[in-house]
């Protein structure tokens, strides 16, 4: 039985649920368990999580991962439950919740996959903000009194399934930004654009020189007070290094969407290589490969050249940082 220890509010409202190690199913390649109370009841967790990034094409490898005949799709591709439902209202803040509003469909593929008493599909939760969007990190028990987080939503994951996958798409945070921007602010305008640039840079560069930069990274304040451009989400280094203190090295799979799209065969085959999925017959997977790219962005206005040097500037160190610790100069992005 699945017991609960229940997080709260200064008022005595329940707000988060930390549920006790769960008993997951031992012929279920995915993490699936038995209800509580309802022991017919399967309940299914996502196997994998598309945890980054915003405009790196996420969408578009969610898609194809889900084209594969070893997966089941969950409702939606971004559900923001991990990081953001969960701790806005009492009734939604449990797994049984998230796992029946997100996954129920893919839970009912993955209990008929059933091959010599194995169940082999699994499915994820292709949320892209999961490995960096904290806005409610002072409601996770534990970080009370603190001006960054002792603990983040890596975690709560690891809390509830150790065994977790990450796969984090990685753009030039430059070229992220502007096409974050051009893609979601409407109506659109250059000078806007720059004039933020500009003074959000020297906020956060401000703040860097009186505390430490995961201190403002983590800073809801600065992050509402910047909402029009996302600067911070491309600090890659500092988000991915929290995670990379909670999981092993060994449970990511980090691409540099400079590569996902130059070579999306090869990159393809590593994604479903990493989940353990079979390998496709080669006329399978070139159509998989041959389909139209989802959610392809649009031509960029033109931008200052004083603009991108700014960006390029602010972003340059954490990127050096990024390659130094994944190991890979292709994250330097120069």
């Amino acid at each position: 039985m699945v017991d609960y220890v229940h997080g709260w509010l200064g008022d005595g409202s329940r707000w988060i649920t930390y549920e006790e190690p769960i008993n997951f199913l031992p012929n279920f390649r995915n993490p699936c368990w038995q209800h509580r109370k309802n022991k017919t009841a399967i309940r299914c967790l996502p196997y994998f999580y598309l945890a980054g990034f915003p405009k790196c094409g996420t969408t578009d490898l969610y898609e194809r991962i889900f084209l594969h005949p070893g997966t089941a799709a969950g409702t939606i591709k971004e559900n923001y439950w991990m990081i953001k439902a969960r701790f806005q209202l009492p009734g939604i803040n449990s797994l049984d919740y998230y796992a029946t509003n997100f996954f129920e469909s893919a839970t009912s593929k993955i209990i008929a996959s059933v091959k010599n008493g194995f169940h082999h599909i699994i499915t994820g939760d292709g949320t892209p903000s999961t490995i960096w969007q904290h806005e409610y990190w002072r409601l996770i028990p534990g970080n009370e009194c603190c001006s960054e987080p002792r603990l983040v939503t890596a975690q709560y994951i690891k809390h509830v399934y150790p065994g977790s996958k990450f796969i984090v798409l990685l753009r030039d945070p430059t070229e992220r930004l502007i096409s974050d921007y051009f893609c979601f602010r409407h109506p659109v305008s250059l000078q806007t654009f720059e004039l933020e640039v500009e003074r959000v840079v020297k906020m956060y560069e401000t703040c860097f020189g009186q505390r430490s930069e995961r201190s403002c990274f983590y800073d809801i304040t600065f992050a509402r007070e910047s909402n029009l451009i996302h600067l911070m989400c491309g600090l890659y280094y500092i988000a991915i290094n929290d995670w990379l203190k909670v999981f092993p090295r060994e449970q990511f799979l980090f691409i540099p969407f400079q590569d996902y799209a130059r070579h999306l065969g090869r990159e393809l085959k590593r994604v479903y290589s990493f989940l353990g999925l079979d390998p496709l017959p080669d006329d399978v997977m070139q159509r998989i490969v041959n389909r139209t790219t989802s959610n392809k962005g649009t031509d960029k206005p033109k931008l200052a050249a004083k603009t991108i040097e700014i960006l390029k500037k602010f972003y340059r160190p954490f990127n050096v940082k990024l390659a130094s610790l994944l190991a890979d100069d292709r994250f330097l992005w120069f």
